[in-house]
């Protein structure tokens, strides 16, 4: 086995063990939600903001570790936690909760090699493909945060840099160029978009970075419209290691 398809291999147990992490803290993630919906229930003001976060949480998480049968259901909690009647939201949110129990004990689905992932990796082509580059991302979920860490940096053998909040993430832009910059669309303080507007407006917007924006929605489901002063890629969640280091080579590529 090549050097590079060793680190290929070890990095996909890796990402194998973090998405069983991930599964394991399901029922606790069930148990905040419906400790929230009492809140709801009691008439608290909290209420429908815990509802709204476990639930952003949820959806985010379920996007990048392929469990797609979470995905609507926690958009719909998430979005009706502002609009919807106490009852209503109530409803919603416990059949999320059930269903987030549900999807902790199913067994994971066999992962499907595509052509790409099953290749040979060369030393040569794929280790350390993103070698003398910067990137530097926004996630406020916690696994997908090491998600990104293990591919760009481990793999990838990117100097990386993964933040949560926008505040740390702006100061960053503002200190130093990085070549690639990772957006996630969907965030509780500002979203991907809000982002992008942000950087093209102003002189954080450096010559030839790259911006990517991770989803589990296309941009036409989103009906986001993007800066043109940007060149922007979108790239589907879940995504697999290979894939997102072969977009981003994509789009270094003179």
């Amino acid at each position: 086995m090549s050097e590079g398809s060793s680190k290929l291999a070890e990095l996909e147990a890796r990402l194998r063990e973090l998405s069983d992490k991930v599964r394991a803290e399901l029922p606790e993630r069930a148990r905040a939600l419906r400790e929230a919906i009492a809140l709801l229930a009691s008439d608290e003001p909290s209420g429908r903001t815990s509802v709204g976060r476990l639930a952003h949480m949820v959806r985010g998480t379920a996007g990048s570790h392929g469990m797609s049968e979470l995905t609507a259901p926690a958009a719909e909690v998430e979005h009706g936690a502002k609009t919807l009647s106490i009852a209503e939201l109530s409803a919603l949110a416990r059949a999320l909760a059930d269903r987030i129990d549900r999807t902790a004990h199913q067994a994971p689905a066999p992962a499907v090699a595509k052509a790409a992932d099953a290749a040979p990796v060369t030393t040569g082509s794929i280790a350390k493909p993103l070698e003398g580059r910067r990137v530097l991302a926004i996630d406020d979920d916690g696994p997908t945060r090491r998600l990104l860490t293990m591919t760009l940096a481990n793999l990838g053998g990117a100097t990386t840099r993964v933040d949560e909040r926008p505040d740390a993430f702006f100061a960053a832009l503002a200190a130093e160029p990085f070549d690639v910059v990772i957006v996630d669309a969907m965030m509780p303080e500002l979203n991907g978009l809000a982002c992008l507007e942000r950087i093209a407006g102003s002189p954080l917007a450096r010559e030839g970075t790259c911006y990517f924006v991770l989803s589990a929605a296309t941009v036409e489901e989103l009906r986001w419209t993007l800066p043109s002063a940007l060149r922007i890629a979108w790239l589907r969640k879940p995504f697999r290691p290979r894939e997102l280091l072969d977009a981003i080579r994509a789009q270094l590529a003179p």
